[in-house]
């Protein structure tokens, strides 16, 4: 993963230990008003976390490093052209708000939540990130913005 999917994107900085993480990095997480704390004030493995995480998450990153490598995901970068192609083709639908191909997607695990919204023939790209899921998760703010964000959009589809 670091080698193929983080470096070409200039986004090594993501990971489980090999950032060599300090806890001061991260982001505070909040179960409704009481704090929960970071990933790493969470017990976790002598080589990272459980096993029930490597495969499908827990990664850690900060919102530049995650930045840089949806850079990389829709430069082509990571996935190569064709490849980038075919995934537009099995994941985006048609925006019916700004036009073309879009795509997003959402997820959290009860405590952090993210969203991420890209209209791809426009090239616009937006992530929000949330550090607790009740009562403001990331669709809870997009659904705040999204009326000012996609008027955006429309502006830069427009030229």
């Amino acid at each position: 993963v670091r080698e193929h999917v983080l470096a070409p994107a200039a986004a090594e900085g993501i990971g489980y230990v090999l950032p060599g993480w300090e806890n001061d990095d991260l982001a505070v997480g909040y179960r409704g008003e009481d704090r929960w704390g970071t990933p790493l004030d969470k017990a976790w493995a002598e080589d990272g976390p459980g096993w029930n995480l490597r495969g499908n998450g827990g990664m850690l990153g900060t919102a530049e490093q995650m930045a840089r490598w949806y850079e990389g995901l829709f430069d082509g970068r990571i996935l190569g052209p064709e490849a980038l192609e075919a995934f537009y083709t099995l994941d985006a639908g048609e925006s019916a708000s700004v036009g073309g191909r879009a795509l997003g997607h959402a997820g959290g695990n009860g405590i952090f939540n993210t969203l991420q919204v890209s209209w791809i023939d426009h090239d616009v790209h937006m992530t929000l990130f949330t550090s607790t899921s009740r009562p403001l998760n990331a669709e809870t703010v997009w659904e705040d913005i999204r009326d000012d964000v996609v008027t955006l959009a429309r502006l830069t589809a427009d030229g």
